[in-house]
């Protein structure tokens, strides 16, 4: 797992995010200027950087997580979940 794996794996969430983004700077600029439009930017790059970081943490932290997890049970878990949505009809 590496940082560009997790941007990845996210890639239409940022795409969204970069559309939306573009579309509500437009309208920022025609209706106040480029300096709303500017701090849109900022808010948007922001983000980006803020979930770097976090992936960042992520990626040096898993080998730690993976070693400590007790995987068969968590296993246990998801398949005791499953069914018990399975059971209610969902």
């Amino acid at each position: 797992m590496s940082i560009f794996d997790l941007i990845w794996a996210n890639r239409r969430m940022y795409a969204w995010l970069i559309v939306l983004s573009i579309a509500i700077g437009a309208v920022f600029y025609s209706l106040y200027g480029e300096l709303a439009a500017y701090l849109l930017g900022v808010a948007l790059l922001s983000a980006l950087v803020r979930d770097i970081g976090f992936f960042r943490r992520s990626v040096a932290s898993w080998p730690l997580m993976q070693s400590v997890m007790d995987w068969k049970k968590v296993e246990d878990l998801l398949r005791a979940d499953d069914a018990s949505k399975s059971s209610d009809g969902e």
